[in-house]
């Protein structure tokens, strides 16, 4: 958990708030996901984990990219996937977010 470089501690956080934002701001899948999983243990169920990813530069090069992500961040324990930079990012790469919550 990366928590610490921010001055947040999510563990003592959790009991005392509605919901915790996971920043998962990480080109590698497996990466997010270790960072993710991380999280959901720290706050050990006493409040929703809510991940946010963003769709576009410099983490993420395309729909599947995105997908891969998505899939990713979708752990026991996450309560929702959101999106950031909805305001700075053209609309191209907007368009990857339904692609890539398409699932099969």
């Amino acid at each position: 958990m990366q928590g610490w470089r921010l001055g947040v501690d999510p563990a003592a956080l959790s009991g005392l708030v509605d919901g915790y934002a996971c920043l998962a701001y990480a080109r590698d899948p497996q990466r997010l996901r270790a960072d993710v999983a991380s999280v959901v243990e720290a706050v050990g169920g006493r409040c929703p984990v809510r991940v946010v990813l963003r769709p576009g530069w410099p983490d993420t090069d395309d729909a599947g990219h995105l997908a891969g992500k998505v899939a990713a961040a979708t752990l026991p324990g996450v309560a929702a996937v959101d999106f950031y930079h909805y305001g700075l990012y053209p609309w191209p790469v907007l368009d990857r977010i339904p692609a890539a919550l398409i699932r099969d």
